[in-house]
C-alpha cells in the first residue's frame, strides 16, 4: 500500500472478506439508447437497439450469476423496451437515475438533468444531441455505479460451434478501447465500451475518480466552448467535431495520468486500454477476442476507419 496526498491507494490484487462479498456481485453490462425505438438499421437487418442487448442475453446465460445486463432508456420508452426484452434484461428510465443520484452526487446530477433537458428539447433532440446525451450518461452512470457501459451495436462473438465466450471482468482502472495501438494520441482510443471501477464503501481505489474527472471536464467543454459555438453555427461540422474532440480528449488525459502511474504494473489488466483486434473492412466489425465482444459500426464510420480518419 502507499499513500497520496489524501487517499489510502490500493494497487495489490488482495482481497478482505467483506471486500470480496462486494465483488462477487454480477457485472453490470449497461447498454445505453438515447431516442426512439427503431425497427431495422439501413445498412443491416436487425435493430441497433435492441440486437446488440438481445445477443449478450443469450451469451450470459451460459455464465449464470457473473453478469446482469441493464437496458437504459428515456423514461417516455421504458415500457416499449419492456416488451421488448427477456424478463433478465433490466428496462431501467435515465431520468429516474438522474432524479435519484441527487440525493448523493446533486452536483453531477443537476448537470446531466442540465443536459437532458436542452439536448432533447424539441427544438434540438438530433442524432448528435443524442450522442453527447449517451456520452455524457455514459460517465455519469460509470461514476456512480463503475462496472461497463456498451453501445447497442456490440454483440458477444460466437464460436464454431455457434456458443459464446466472453471474458468481462471487474478492474481497478477505467479502461477504453485502442483502436490504434500502441496509444500515443486520443485519435488512437474510443469509447464505444468503457469500463471503471465500481465505488466500494469499504475500500477506497486510486483510479475512482478518474470517470468523474472525464466527466466533468467534458460538461465544461460542452457549456463553455460547444453551445457557444452552436449558437453561432447550428450543427455545423465544427460543432460535431468540437463535442467528439472533448469526450476523446479527456478520456486520453485521464487514461494516459492512468498509465503514467501503472508502467510498473505486471499486469495487462491494470492497463486503461483494452486492444482490438483488425478492423474487418468487410463486415465493418472491430473485434476483441480477448473480451469476445464485436463492435459493428456503420457505413460512415466504417469508411472513416478504413482510410485511417476516425
Amino acid at each position: 500500500m502507499t499513500k497520496s496526498s489524501t487517499q489510502t491507494v490500493k494497487i495489490d490484487d488482495e482481497v478482505d472478506e467483506e471486500e470480496q462479498a462486494f465483488l462477487i456481485e454480477p457485472i453490470n453490462l449497461n447498454y445505453i439508447w438515447i431516442g426512439p425505438p427503431l425497427e431495422t438499421n439501413k445498412e443491416n437487418t436487425f435493430p441497433i437497439d435492441t440486437h446488440g442487448p438481445k445477443e449478450m442475453d443469450l451469451a450470459i446465460k451460459q455464465y449464470p450469476g457473473q453478469y446482469k445486463i441493464n437496458f437504459w432508456c428515456l423514461e417516455a420508452q421504458v415500457t416499449h423496451y419492456q416488451t421488448q426484452f427477456d424478463p433478465s434484461i433490466n428496462v431501467l428510465s435515465i431520468e429516474k437515475f438522474v432524479t435519484d443520484m441527487q440525493a448523493t452526487d446533486s452536483v453531477r446530477a443537476t448537470k446531466m438533468n442540465l443536459i437532458i433537458q436542452s439536448l432533447l428539447d424539441s427544438a434540438r433532440n438530433r442524432i448528435r444531441d443524442r450522442v453527447t446525451v449517451k456520452d455524457l450518461f455514459s460517465l455519469f452512470l460509470l461514476s456512480a455505479r463503475g462496472d461497463y457501459t456498451l453501445d447497442t451495436n456490440i454483440l458477444p462473438m460466437k464460436k464454431a460451434d455457434s456458443s459464446y465466450q466472453i471474458n468481462l471482468p471487474r478492474h481497478d482502472v477505467f479502461k477504453v478501447p485502442a483502436i490504434h495501438f500502441p496509444v500515443r494520441q486520443a485519435e488512437d482510443i474510443d469509447c464505444w465500451m468503457m469500463h471503471a471501477p465500481r465505488e466500494n464503501p469499504t475500500k477506497v481505489y486510486y483510479t475512482d475518480s478518474a470517470v468523474k474527472k472525464v466527466f466533468d471536464a467534458f460538461y465544461l467543454q460542452w457549456k463553455m466552448k460547444a453551445e457557444a459555438l452552436f449558437t453561432k453555427e447550428g450543427y455545423s461540422e465544427a460543432y460535431h467535431e468540437a463535442l467528439c474532440d472533448s469526450m476523446i480528449d479527456n478520456i486520453f488525459i485521464e487514461a494516459q495520468k492512468q498509465l503514467t502511474r501503472l508502467l510498473s504494473a505486471p499486469l495487462i489488466a491494470k492497463r486503461p486500454y483494452w486492444r482490438t483486434d483488425e478492423f474487418n473492412k468487410a463486415t465493418g466489425q472491430i473485434p476483441i477476442e480477448s473480451l469476445g465482444i464485436i463492435k459493428t459500426l456503420n457505413r460512415l464510420a466504417s469508411l472513416k476507419l478504413a482510410v485511417g480518419n476516425i
